[in-house]
C-alpha cells in the first residue's frame, strides 16, 4: 500500500554538500596515496622484482578518518531531520544516535577496499610499463600519469554510498526511540534515475523497523541495480 512521503529535498541537500565537503578533502588524500604507490613501483622495478607490484600497498589511516568524521556528522545531521519530521506531524522525538563504531567499521572497510583498488589499478599499469630496457623514471612517471587522468566516478559513487548509509543509520536510531509509525520505502531522491527495482519497492510500508533495517540499513535499497548510487530512504507517517 502506497503511503503519504515526507519531503525529502533537504536529506538529499545534506547528503550533496557532505559529499561535496568530502571529496575536496579527499584531494590531498589521494595526492599522498598516489606519491606512495609511484615509490613503490620505482622500488620494485629498480630491484629487477616485477613481483612485488602484486603487492603493492597505501595507507588508509588518514581516509578512513576523514570518511568516519564525514559519516558521523552526516548520521547525526538525519537524526535530527527526521525529528524535525515527526515534529511536523505532531510528534515530539529526541534525534537519536547512530552507532558511531559501526560506522567507523563501514568507513574502515571502504576506505580499505578503495586503497586496494588503487594499488591494483597502480600495479597492472606498471606490469604494462615495465618493458625489457625502458628506464624506472618512464615507468614510474607512466604509473603517476595513469593514475592521475583517474576518474572520480568511482570515488563519488562509493563515498556517496557510505554517505548514503551514514545517513539512513541516522534517520533509522531516531525512528528506534520514536513512537511507533507507519514506516515507508521513500524513493522520491531517486526520482531522476529509477531502476526498477526501487520504482517497484517506493511506497512498500513495513511490518517492522527491522525489515526496514534489512532493505535499507546500508543506505540503498538493496536489491537496487544502480548498487552504491541508489538514494532511496524510510519515511515515517503517524496517525494523528
Amino acid at each position: 500500500m502506497r503511503q503519504p512521503r515526507n519531503d525529502l529535498a533537504q536529506v538529499q541537500e545534506d547528503w550533496e554538500q557532505a559529499l561535496a565537503d568530502l571529496l575536496d578533502a579527499w584531494e590531498p588524500i589521494s595526492d599522498d596515496q598516489r606519491a606512495d604507490l609511484v615509490a613503490q613501483v620505482r622500488d620494485a622495478v629498480a630491484g629487477g622484482d616485477l613481483g612485488a607490484l602484486a603487492a603493492l600497498t597505501v595507507d588508509t589511516g588518514p581516509a578512513e578518518d576523514e570518511l568516519a568524521a564525514a559519516m558521523e556528522d552526516l548520521a547525526d545531521a538525519a537524526a535530527e531531520q527526521m525529528a524535525d519530521e515527526a515534529a511536523l506531524q505532531g510528534v515530539t522525538v529526541a534525534a537519536g544516535a547512530a552507532d558511531a563504531a559501526a560506522l567507523g567499521v563501514l568507513a574502515a572497510a571502504m576506505t580499505g577496499l578503495l586503497g586496494a583498488g588503487l594499488a591494483v589499478a597502480a600495479g597492472i599499469e606498471a606490469l604494462r610499463l615495465a618493458t625489457p630496457g625502458r628506464s624506472v623514471d618512464d615507468v614510474a612517471d607512466g604509473v603517476d600519469d595513469h593514475l592521475a587522468a583517474l576518474t572520480d566516478g568511482h570515488l563519488v559513487t562509493h563515498l556517496g554510498g557510505a554517505l548514503s548509509a551514514a545517513q539512513i543509520r541516522g534517520r533509522l536510531a531516531t525512528l528506534e526511540i520514536a513512537p511507533v509509525a507507519s514506516w515507508v520505502a521513500d524513493e522520491s531522491n531517486d526520482d531522476r534515475n529509477r531502476c526498477g527495482p526501487c520504482a517497484d519497492e517506493d511506497g512498500t510500508e513495513f511490518a517492522t523497523l527491522d525489515e526496514a533495517w534489512v532493505d535499507y540499513g546500508n543506505g540503498t535499497y538493496i536489491n537496487c541495480d544502480g548498487r552504491w548510487r541508489c538514494r532511496g530512504s524510510i519515511s515515517a507517517t503517524w496517525d494523528e
